[in-house]
């Protein structure tokens, strides 16, 4: 819920993605607020951040660059304007994009980050730390397999007080520092499987 109307309603706001098109809309009833031509193509995933004062929203898919299809990231800003699109083609030129993107909010601005899939088989694929303002790529997370990150944890894992992020891919789940993407640990879980969904509970009951 985001805000209330003259009469006591609350409107909850609604995101609506199709294959080339994003639409912000609200609801009770539905009116369409923006709706912005994307770069993007076949869409897998959205976040919503913010850039300063404004609102920005990443959407996850695929452009085609001279033929290649390469793994991207769409910034639209609170109006429907496409400020920039992130591209990342991978070791082999072309790669797709993941089905993982998560809006960090950091001090050193908003940053996403996000995983690709290269287009050959055998080689490793990996997950871009983007800072959103410029599109600079802050640090990059290798992947032991080609296919990687569909979920990570954006928290502090161990308590010390620094934002960590949780990642898994096929084969292996690593500890990495934020911004830096620094391993702290690895495990190679040697299970080959395909959707990567790790969790953090209290597994002692200890509060932590």
């Amino acid at each position: 819920m985001v805000g209330n109307s003259a009469r006591g309603w609350a409107w909850m706001l609604l995101a609506l993605v199709s294959a080339s098109k994003f639409a912000w809309c609200d609801s009770t009833p539905l009116r369409e607020r923006f709706r912005a031509e994307l770069t993007v193509h076949g869409p897998v995933n959205f976040v919503a951040g913010r850039i300063g004062n404004e609102i920005a929203y990443c959407v996850q898919g695929d452009v085609v660059r001279e033929g290649k299809r390469i793994a991207a990231v769409d910034v639209v800003d609170a109006h429907g304007k496409l400020l920039r699109t992130i591209t990342e083609p991978g070791p082999t030129g072309t790669s797709q994009a993941g089905a993982y993107l998560h809006c960090i909010d950091y001090k050193r601005g908003p940053m996403v980050l996000f995983s690709w899939v290269p287009d050959k088989d055998g080689v490793p694929g990996g997950a871009d730390l983007v800072r959103v303002r410029d599109g600079e790529v802050v640090a990059r997370i290798a992947n032991t397999t080609r296919f990687g990150n569909n979920n990570s944890i954006i928290a502090d894992i161990d308590g010390d007080g620094k934002t960590d992020a949780l990642y898994a891919d096929q084969q292996s789940l690593s500890l990495c520092s934020v911004p830096e993407l620094a391993q702290r640990w690895r495990i190679d879980t040697g299970i080959n499987f395909c959707w990567s969904l790790p969790a953090l509970v209290d597994v002692t009951g200890d509060g932590r």
